[in-house]
């Protein structure tokens, strides 16, 4: 990776390994840019070690119900989890008790189609994944939790007015010009 791109990749790098905020960001980039990123990372970096790194898919994600439920497939929720927003407020403060590691990353794939009929939902699951991000670095050691809204071209400018609605902080990456 040369010049700005690299230096933009190694930032956000810095970010995700960081239990600092921001906590979320919102990536504008092709689907096929940020998982071969990811991969990339993976692979041939090895940037995260010991992170658990899970993937929802914002199309699977468009009802409060299914987004619940993604979230209690994709993390492997127990079977106690109530499908509401204070119990995944509990799931996600408490995942090292089934999924320890170092860092958490939540990756959702094409935002723009996670919670697209309920602005409510998607600002109250905004702020449980901002309180989850600030309980999680508030231990001891801290420990970085981060949510990745994935977003293609043609929704970035719908995508930044629901982050901004919401009113929590959140850093704003473009990658539709670069290759990465």
């Amino acid at each position: 990776m040369a010049g700005d791109v690299g230096m933009a990749c190694e930032s956000f790098v810095k970010m995700l390994i960081s239990a600092s905020p921001p906590w979320l960001h919102l990536v504008i980039c092709q689907y096929q840019t940020i998982t071969e990123w990811f991969a990339y990372q993976f692979r041939d970096q090895g940037t995260f070690p010991q992170f658990v790194i899970h993937t929802l898919q914002g199309r699977r994600c468009s009802t409060k119900q299914s987004c619940l439920r993604e979230f209690a497939k994709v993390l492997e929720f127990p079977p106690y989890f109530g499908h509401n927003w204070d119990a995944l407020d509990e799931c996600l403060a408490d995942l090292a008790d089934w999924l320890p590691a170092k860092g958490y990353i939540l990756v959702f794939l094409n935002s723009d189609q996670l919670l697209a009929d309920s602005e409510e939902d998607f600002r109250t699951l905004i702020k449980v994944l901002q309180t989850a991000a600030e309980e999680w670095a508030s231990r001891q050691p801290p420990v970085p939790f981060h949510t990745i809204l994935h977003c293609p071209l043609g929704a970035k400018d719908r995508m930044l007015a629901r982050m901004r609605a919401t009113g929590v902080s959140f850093s704003f990456w473009d990658w539709t010009d670069e290759s990465l």
